[in-house]
Order: structure tokens, then C-alpha cells, then sequence
């Protein structure tokens, strides 16, 4: 499920910088610092008054809300805004500000139309070197570039193939909440890219996407009716068919690997793609977002180190019950938490494990959970394996040092771990190419 910064972290548009003038860039920068202050000061009704139209159709101040208090929870009050620098090409202006947190450094990325109005914003990582774990073997396999095979939506991925001669099995990876990136790129971290290669180095070939709301957001339709069907279904059928076609692949081996919300998604994947021979669960939630909501905001109530910290999650908390017990699509987004809209919310609970539960029988199906997830707890492993107690060719694997994103930790699991370099755990790899050979 979504952990507090990657389920509220705004990615709208991005754009490519050039030179511009030092007058105009100078009022830029000046812009940016004076909404960056209404950020940190909780004037979310100011800025929303600063978008451009098209953004301002986008997101309100509930979401700014949303993202700015979910920034203090996850890396804690903002100790310093440094310069920012500011580019121009095409009337727009790109400012980046450097911001310090008191648990890590990121940089804040906004776009300016030539009425200094906020045309986009999102958040990245600071530059820190990618690197792989020591056990895998790059010489044991390649990487091709192949988007998804949609024309309005050609989302990057990448497809890694062994060096072997015959036809592999393949496990497509699916993101979790938000607009994830192929790699899920947390920090130095990159957890997908981490699968991908361990299932490489191990004989198994697999495929890692953006998800559609990574770049094109913007061109999926009114953002409160958006669902995960659009965010989900015709994509994931699109790679299906493009793999069973795909010369090094064998056909009657192609696997869907949901990770997060991915993995809640599974049985209505299971039911809705064509042409899959085995799914695999990792770290999927079986209960409702909003229950999950609820549990991680509780976790990290528990261990706010200030009141503003403790105060943020109290206030999105005091949300949650209304989500639980009386969503409607006619819910106002000022009633849910997290500035979620309630066409989203809705058509998840639809497709709640519990109502496919029938598609999955028969069918090789593996779960796999951390046993240090604060995100998704055990108890949810618990409720899969209860649930799917009377089917056929399933498998479960706890792993008890491992958290959400299956990288090895001690002691109680908090976001900013997720931002520490390390790499996803080899025996979780090992067990999935195992697994995926025997089925």
C-alpha cells in the first residue's frame, strides 16, 4: 500500500529547461520561495489560488494538504530551502529548490507559466548512485527498451532477458499506489530494477513499467473519475499480448507480479488479463485502503518525534472513518483523507480480493510478505492465506527481516528507511525463480 510520501506525492508534468532571461528568472525564483513559505506555513487555500487552469482542475488545497503533511511525516519538519535555480524553454519557466528535511535531502520541482502560476510541481531524489546487489551476475543476462504498446499511452519499460538460447518464463511487475516509476526508485534504491535483475541473473526474464499516471496523468481524463481500471486494466493487457508474441519468451509462461496495491489487485487481474499462467502476491494488502490507511498512520502516530508531526497525522486520521463507513461517489473530497478522490476509492473497494477470490483457484498463485511491513502487517498475510486456505497450487512465504519494499532490516520499520541504500533480499529473489520454475 501507499506509505505516506509515495501515495501523496503530486507528479503532474515535467519539462525539459533552457536558458531564460536573468530578469524574469529572478522573479521565478522569487515566486517559488514565496510558495514554498505557503507550503511550510499550511496556506494550502493560497496556493491553490496560484495554479494555472489546467492544474487548477487537477488538485485543490486538500491535496496540497495532503502532500505537504505527508512530507513531514515521512522526513520531518523542513529545516532549510536552499537556492533555487530556474530554466526556461517554451514560456515555461523550471525551477528547482533544494530541500532540506530533518531526515533527508530532496528537490522540489516547480513550473512556471509566464504568469509565474504553478503549471506543475513534483518531487525527486537527490542524485545518489544506484547500486546493485553484489550476487547479481549483469553478464547473465541484457535489458531492452520497449514502452507499453499503446499509442495514447506509450509508457516506458524495460524488458531483461537472459542469455540463454530457449524460451524463458517472464514475471511482469506491477506498481503499487501512486505514480511509480519502472525502477520504484526510493532514493539510491531501486526496488523493481532489483527484482529484475536478481530474476535475471537466476534464468527468469521480466518486464517493469511506469505506470500511466507517471507521465501522462494530465491526459487520463478528469482526475476525480479516474479508477484503477484506467490506471491498471489496458495496460497491463497491452504487455501481455506484446510478451506472448515476443521470440524469447514462452508464452505459456508469463506471470503477474503485484506488488502493494498491485498485489490487492491480483484476483480482479486474474479475472479481467488474458493469457497469465501464474500470479504472485507481494507485500498486497487483502482488506480496504482506507483500513490500511488507518494502521500506517497509527504506526507512525506512535513514533512522531513533535507535536506538528503527531497533529498532521491526527488530522488526516480524523478523515479515515468517513471513508471506512460512509463513501459514496457523491462523497466530497474534503470528507476523505489524503485528498484521494472518491471515484478512486470506490472503485477499489469494487475490487476487493474478496469478490475474485474464485479466479485464482487452480492457479499457481504465490504470496509473499515482509514480516517487518508497516504498510501492509502480517495480519493481512494472514487473511490471504485464510482466504485462499481451500485452493489449489498455492504458496506463502513470511519473511520476518524483511519490510514493505523486501529489504532487510532490525527493529521497527519507519519511511526513512526505505531511503537507505541497500538492495531487495536475495532469498526473496531466489524463492520467486524457484517457485517460478516448478509452476
Amino acid at each position: 500500500m501507499k506509505n505516506i510520501l509515495l501515495f501523496i506525492s503530486i507528479f503532474l508534468y515535467t519539462f525539459d529547461c533552457a536558458l531564460g532571461q536573468t530578469e524574469t528568472e529572478a522573479k521565478a525564483n522569487a515566486k517559488v520561495q514565496e510558495y514554498i513559505f505557503l507550503l511550510k506555513t499550511g496556506k494550502y487555500q493560497s496556493i491553490e489560488k496560484r495554479l494555472d487552469p489546467t492544474m487548477s482542475r487537477m488538485i485543490d488545497a486538500s491535496k496540497f494538504q495532503g502532500f505537504w503533511e505527508g512530507l513531514q511525516m515521512q522526513y520531518g519538519d523542513l529545516l532549510k530551502t536552499g537556492e533555487t535555480s530556474v530554466k526556461t524553454k517554451d514560456s515555461l519557466f523550471v525551477c528547482l529548490t533544494p530541500l532540506q528535511f530533518e531526515k533527508t535531502k530532496l528537490n522540489f520541482r516547480l513550473v512556471l507559466n509566464q504568469k509565474l502560476q504553478i503549471a506543475g510541481l513534483f518531487l525527486e531524489p537527490m542524485e545518489v548512485p544506484y547500486a546493485p546487489a553484489a550476487w547479481v551476475d549483469p553478464r547473465l543476462f541484457f535489458e531492452v527498451k520497449k514502452a507499453v504498446p499503446l499509442a495514447a499511452f506509450p509508457s516506458e519499460g524495460v524488458l531483461t532477458l537472459p542469455n540463454v538460447q530457449e524460451k524463458v518464463p517472464v514475471v511482469i511487475i506491477i506498481g503499487g499506489s501512486g505514480p511509480t516509476d519502472k525502477d520504484l526508485t526510493m532514493g539510491p534504491n531501486k526496488i523493481y530494477k532489483d527484482m529484475a535483475w536478481g530474476l535475471g541473473t537466476q534464468g527468469i526474464a521480466s518486464y517493469r513499467y511506469d505506470k500511466r499516471t507517471r507521465a501522462f496523468g494530465s491526459k487520463m481524463g478528469d482526475p476525480e473519475k479516474v479508477t484503477v481500471k484506467e490506471e491498471y486494466l489496458d495496460d497491463l493487457q497491452a504487455i501481455v499480448d506484446m510478451l506472448r508474441n515476443h521470440e524469447a519468451i514462452d508464452s505459456n509462461s508469463i506471470y503477474l507480479l503485484g506488488h502493494s496495491e498491485g498485489g490487492y489487485l491480483i484476483p480482479w487481474f486474474a479475472q479481467e488479463i488474458k493469457g497469465v499462467h501464474g500470479f504472485l502476491i507481494a507485500a498486497g494488502n487483502y482488506h480496504k485502503m482506507a483500513d490500511m490507511i488507518e494502521h500506517q498512520l497509527l504506526h507512525l502516530k506512535k513514533y512522531t518525534r513533535s507535536e506538528a508531526e503527531r497533529a498532521g497525522l491526527i488530522a488526516i486520521l480524523e478523515r479515515v472513518p468517513y471513508a471506512q463507513n460512509k463513501l459514496t461517489l457523491q462523497s466530497p473530497k474534503d470528507s476523505l483523507p489524503l485528498g484521494m478522490s472518491a471515484a478512486y476509492l470506490v472503485h477499489l473497494n469494487n475490487k476487493a480480493p474478496e469478490n475474485y477470490l474464485a479466479t485464482l483457484n487452480g492457479k499457481p498463485v504465490l504470496v509473499l510478505q515482509g514480516g517487518r511491513d508497516y504498510q501492509v502487517p502480517t495480519s493481512e498475510f494472514d487473511s490471504w492465506k485464510a482466504a485462499l486456505a481451500s485452493h489449489k497450487q498455492v504458496t506463502f512465504q513470511l519473511y520476518h527481516q524483511l519490510n514493505h519494499i523486501f529489504m532487510s532490516g532490525e527493529g521497527v520499520c519507519l519511511p526513512a528507511e526505505y531511503t537507505e541504500p541497500g538492495n531487495v533480499s536475495k532469498l526473496f529473489i531466489l524463492d520467486i525463480a524457484a517457485w517460478v520454475k516448478e509452476n
